[in-house]
């Protein structure tokens, strides 16, 4: 079998690994079922420890918008279960989504604009 991207990552030093589901999109093989089992076997055999920073680029649970909210919380939900077979030492969610993040430190947006945007319905 050929090697797979975690044990390449491990033989250049890397260690804990940090994963991050985004990238799941451009690697679209690297957080299946099979994937997942091999980085655990491997996560046993050389005492490996494994983080996952959750998914951002497309989520935004600090939106304004309960929809936005309610999708993104629930598509963390499921990458906390999807990737529980690996025993992570932690899962780091990002509080905004990029968008978010970059308008809410626009210089010179108004502080009302900044505060109606942070307000809960």
């Amino acid at each position: 079998m050929p090697r797979g991207w975690v044990e390449r990552i491990v033989d250049h030093g890397f260690h804990p690994i940090r994963l991050n589901p985004d990238f799941h999109v451009m690697l679209l093989k690297s957080l299946n079922l099979p994937a997942l089992r091999r980085s655990r076997d491997l996560k046993q055999m050389r005492s490996l420890r494994y983080t996952v920073h959750l998914p951002f680029w497309t989520l935004d649970p600090s939106s304004p918008v309960e929809g936005i909210r309610r999708s993104s919380v629930d598509v963390l939900a499921e990458t906390v279960f999807h990737l529980a077979l690996l025993e992570p030492d932690v899962c780091v969610p990002q509080g905004a989504g990029l968008l978010a993040a970059e308008f809410l430190t626009l210089p010179g947006l108004p502080e009302a604009a900044r505060t109606a945007l942070m307000r809960r319905s």
